[in-house]
């Protein structure tokens, strides 16, 4: 199972690179606060080494699920610029992040 705890390293590098972005661009309204709870909640599903590794998945998709509903979550979230051009840059960013919050099946 040495490839499944390599895909949660990389989710959990991606997740806190996340969280690193919406500090950095001080996204912090509610629907951002509710995303990095399920940020946090998803570094500590796969930081538990006391669960099953299917349950561990199952955890760790349910909470994937629920950053992307079809309202809100990472569906949604963007950063707003008046300087266009780095706003495009910024959001490109982010796109890529959010690609990367899966678990690859």
């Amino acid at each position: 199972m040495e490839s499944d705890k390599m895909k949660y390293l990389e989710l959990k590098s991606t997740v806190e690179k996340l969280l690193d972005f919406m500090e950095k661009y001080n996204l912090d309204d509610y629907n951002e606060r509710l995303v990095k709870k399920f940020l946090k909640e998803l570094i500590y599903v796969i930081d538990i080494d006391e669960i099953d590794n299917v349950k561990k998945y199952q955890e760790v998709k349910e909470i994937i699920v629920g950053l992307y509903p079809p309202r809100g979550g990472l569906t949604e979230m963007y950063v707003a610029d008046e300087d266009r051009e780095k706003m495009n840059k910024i959001n490109d960013e982010l796109e890529e992040l959010k690609k990367k919050i899966t678990l690859l099946d």
